[in-house]
């Protein structure tokens, strides 16, 4: 849609392809709620055969999981006073032994947790001694969880900033205890279904594949095969699929669905969330002082934001490690949803993550001069 209209952002996309940066790419723009650039180029998968990318490829939106999921789940039990942000988790998970770190701690990322702890590795040795119908079940969902309650912080809350998967699965394990169900479950119909978006889900481990397109991700060295259509993240894989800190799958059309209900109940005009509770979520609560993140969502950092040089600063957004991202520009009522599988077939591509910025960049000098002209 629109890609012949506006060709600088065009060109950017497929100079990502032509460079190397990422096998595929696509971009959703919506300007006040509306669409105005919708673009898929590349392929969906280069190994061990070719597809071709298109606008309604289901993704792997990895770390986006923090923001649509848990971080929205949040907020609807906070609407629905299931709970209180100054609340320390020990009251629901009593098994976590420290009284002082609360929910605005885990959705900060403040914690004190490390960022990431390969916990699979810990899975599959106990699925050595049990059986490998043991990787993925809920004992071993039990068994990650424990040992993310059991980890030492790094620095009392508050203090310090490191983002963390750590503290989204434990964010995304108390609020199963404060709903009483599976944290899939609850998105599924408080969230997902609700907003109408028909291709956002978790996969859960053992569950068909919905039919659909798939951005592949990577050649796992764990599980020994090309990644589609299940989970990359391995910490989620082997907790069964579905996790606070990732293991969504979505469409750039669903997102957008989502931005725009977020955004209506920004402005007021929308009650499924109230809107003091997303404009709380969406402001930055230097928690410590230098730290960029709002509750769940991040900001514009001050060098080398994901979201490019251009954003305002108030600006909220979030990516994912797939290639993933979402930048919504407040000031410009600017939605930009940017979706790549740049990590097929390996991680070790990093030319996206300096490409991405250039993209944004692009995008909102075009807005800037449609809004001059």
């Amino acid at each position: 849609m629109n890609e012949q209209a506006y060709p600088y952002i065009t060109r950017k996309l497929q100079q990502a392809i032509e460079n190397g940066s990422t096998p595929g790419v696509a971009l959703l723009v919506a300007r006040k709620g509306e669409v105005f650039y919708h673009y898929a180029v590349g392929q969906a998968q280069i190994y061990p055969e070719a597809r071709d990318l298109r606008e309604d490829t289901v993704f792997d939106i990895a770390s986006l999981t923090k923001v649509v999921a848990t971080t929205t789940a949040v907020m609807l039990l906070l609407r629905d006073k299931a709970l209180a942000l100054d609340e320390p988790i020990h009251k629901y998970v009593p098994e976590f032994p420290n009284e002082q770190i609360t929910f605005i701690h885990l959705l900060t990322h403040s914690a004190g947790f490390p960022d990431h702890l390969p916990l699979y590795e810990d899975v599959q040795q106990e699925a050595d001694r049990q059986g490998s119908d043991f990787i993925g079940s809920p004992a071993a969902k039990q068994f990650v969880l424990a040992k993310v309650c059991h980890t030492d912080r790094l620095y009392p809350p508050g203090e310090q900033y490191i983002y963390s998967d750590l503290g989204f699965m434990l964010l995304g394990y108390a609020l199963e205890k404060i709903s009483g169900t599976t944290l899939d479950r609850y998105c599924a119909e408080m969230i997902f279904a609700p907003l109408g978006m028909s291709t956002t889900f978790f996969r859960k481990h053992g569950e068909a594949l919905r039919a659909g397109e798939y951005a592949a991700t990577e050649r796992c060295e764990w599980r020994r095969r090309i990644i589609c259509g299940e989970v990359h993240d391995e910490n989620a894989y082997a907790m069964g699929g579905a996790a606070g800190h990732a293991g969504v799958f979505s469409t750039l059309d669903d997102i957008q669905q989502f931005m725009r209900m977020l955004y209506q109940c920004y402005q007021g005009k929308n009650d499924f969330i109230p809107e003091p509770i997303v404009r709380q979520f969406f402001t930055r609560q230097h928690l410590p002082e230098n730290s960029t993140r709002a509750l769940g969502w991040d900001t514009p950092s001050e060098k080398d934001s994901s979201g490019g040089e251009l954003l305002s600063k108030t600006a909220v957004g979030h990516t994912g490690f797939t290639g993933t991202s979402i930048w919504f520009d407040l000031q410009r009522e600017l939605v930009m949803l940017l979706f790549a599988n740049r990590i097929h077939p390996s991680r070790n591509n990093q030319r996206f993550l300096k490409m991405r910025p250039k993209i944004h960049d692009t995008v909102l000098i075009t807005v800037d001069n449609l809004t001059k002209a």
